[in-house]
Parts: structure tokens; C-alpha cells; sequence
């Protein structure tokens, strides 16, 4: 209830108030903090799993770090792809539009019938 609530209120001041730039940098910042709280929220065992941290006493802040540096780092690097490199601007763009299709994905196979 939360997520929808201010999802909808951010929405509506956003779209209201700001120009149409502002609004869409300012909503997918959001979407993503939410995206983001929420893989941590669910996924920070499994993370400290896949690193291989578990087993440190400092696994939690070492897995945030991770978790955000991969992220950032794929930002930083799609931002500073030359875009006159096709095969770049292709995997940039694919990332891009499968995150659509990941977000439903990843939340149905926690389904008991998929």
C-alpha cells in the first residue's frame, strides 16, 4: 500500500508542478530508490550469497556497496559509451528495454504456480 501511495503522490505533485524533463528525471529517479529497496529488501541474502560475503562480519555493507557500485558502474559506463559504436549503443538499449520484462519476470517466479 505504501508503494502505491507514494507512487501516486509523487506522481501527481511531479507531473503537476514540474516541466515534462523534470518530471520524467524526477520519476524514474523514484521508480528506481523504490527498485532498488526492494531487491534489498528481498534479495540482500541472496545477494551476500552470489558475492560469496556471507560469511563476513561486515556482509551486509559489503553486499550494499556492490549491489549500488554494479549499478553505478553500468551507468557510468553507459553514459561515457561512444555512441557512434553500434555494438555499444545496442547492448546499452537492450539492457534498457529488458528491464521491463525482468521486473515482471523476476517478481512471477517467486509465484508457487510458475
Amino acid at each position: 500500500m505504501y508503494l502505491l501511495v507514494s507512487t501516486g503522490a509523487v506522481s501527481m505533485f511531479t507531473w503537476g508542478f514540474n516541466t515534462f524533463g523534470e518530471a520524467f528525471f524526477i520519476m524514474n529517479l523514484f521508480h528506481a530508490v523504490q527498485y532498488f529497496g526492494i531487491v534489498w529488501a528481498f534479495e540482500k541474502k541472496n545477494l551476500m550469497v552470489l558475492f560469496h560475503l556471507d560469511q563476513l562480519p561486515f556482509a551486509k555493507p559489503l553486499t550494499a556497496v556492490l549491489f549500488l557500485g554494479i549499478a553505478g558502474a553500468y551507468g557510468f559506463w553507459v553514459e561515457a559509451a561512444d555512441t557512434t559504436i553500434d555494438a555499444l549503443w545496442a547492448i546499452t538499449l537492450v539492457v534498457s528495454i529488458m528491464h521491463f520484462w525482468y521486473d515482471g519476470f523476476v517478481w512471477s517466479v517467486r509465484r508457487k504456480q510458475v
